[in-house]
């Protein structure tokens, strides 16, 4: 077996069948499609069945509700391919999609291989492409495990498993690229991600909240990672958004205090990064992106966060 498909489902239903339908027409055929019911509450296991009862190579389990993280390690534990492939069920992938990461890996040799990604809507229009280049930075740009495909073997040797907590995918993937140089991102953009605004991910980061602490995934990112230029960037961009996403809907109070937890931890761990957004080492990343990083930077040397909050906060 060449290669595994490992897809965590949750509810998903309405989607579920477009994706393995994705995954069933590929021009590649050796690999095995591995569905993990993760306590879904509609009929999303009776779909996964009946694509079990028809295909030899899908194989199924059912168990209850643990999360994304949990459900993805299990299917790493189980997985016979030689590489390993993660897809949500609310996505799907082009005909050509695993051959092409396939081809990239064996014949580099490889550990990790990166591909682009499409945000698409529920009538399949594209709303978005990410196209990577070639520069190193290229590797954090997206950061959602379901766009590459990696070696098991590199895997296991490192002992690299999901966080059981949230924003895990951005965990994996830095204390991944930390192991081995064996990396390539390639142009080619297969992978199709529905934007689902009702999705678990979307409604649970709404607000700041002490179920989420960021610093949490902070320092089990410190604990494994060397304070590099990108590094000290992706934490960066990380609190940022995660301020901006989350703090939307909180309180201008709690944003600002979050905002001071944090920076007072980044700045005592020496994770403060001096890289600018629009440095040519970060020159992949969006526009957009570095634009909100460097706007959102400027209002804290200019002392302004107090005033953003209060006039960005909805709650």
């Amino acid at each position: 077996m060449e290669v595994s498909i490992i897809i965590p489902v949750y509810n998903a239903e309405k989607t579920l069948v477009k994706c393995m339908e994705s995954v069933l027409s590929q021009t590649f055929s050796d690999f095995e499609i591995i569905l993990i019911n993760d306590g879904s509450k509609d009929n999303s296991i009776n779909i996964m069945t009946y694509y079990e009862e028809k295909y030899p190579n899908i194989v199924v389990i059912d168990k209850c509700n643990e999360g994304a993280s949990v459900t993805r390690n299990i299917g790493m534990d189980i997985a016979k391919g030689k590489y390993l492939i993660f897809i949500d069920s609310d996505d799907y992938i082009d005909p050509d999609y695993v051959e092409t990461l396939y081809k990239e890996i064996t014949t580099n040799q490889l550990d990790i291989v990166i591909s682009g990604i499409k945000m698409v809507d529920s009538q399949g229009k594209i709303k978005n492409i990410t196209k990577l280049g070639e520069t190193e930075w290229s590797r954090y740009v997206v950061t959602s495990p379901c766009t590459r495909i990696f070696k098991k073997h590199f895997l296991e040797e490192h002992n690299l498993r999901f966080l059981d907590y949230t924003m895990e995918d951005i965990h994996f993937n830095a204390v991944a690229f930390s192991k081995t140089e064996k990396i390539k991102t390639i142009p080619y953009v297969g992978y199709n991600n529905f934007i689902n605004m009702a999705s678990t991910t979307r409604t649970s980061h709404r607000g700041i909240t002490s179920k989420i602490d960021l610093l949490y995934l902070f320092s089990q990112m410190n604990n494994e990672l060397e304070p590099t230029e990108l590094v000290t960037f992706l934490y960066k961009k990380v609190y940022i958004y995660y301020l901006l996403y989350s703090g939307r809907y909180s309180s201008a109070d709690r944003f600002i205090n979050e905002h001071k937890r944090i920076k007072s931890w980044v700045t005592q761990h020496h994770l403060v990064s001096l890289l600018s957004p629009f440095d040519k080492m970060v020159r992949e990343e969006k526009l957009k992106n570095k634009l909100v990083i460097y706007i959102f930077e400027r209002l804290e040397r200019l002392h302004l966060i107090n005033l953003f909050a209060k006039l960005y906060c909805k709650k």
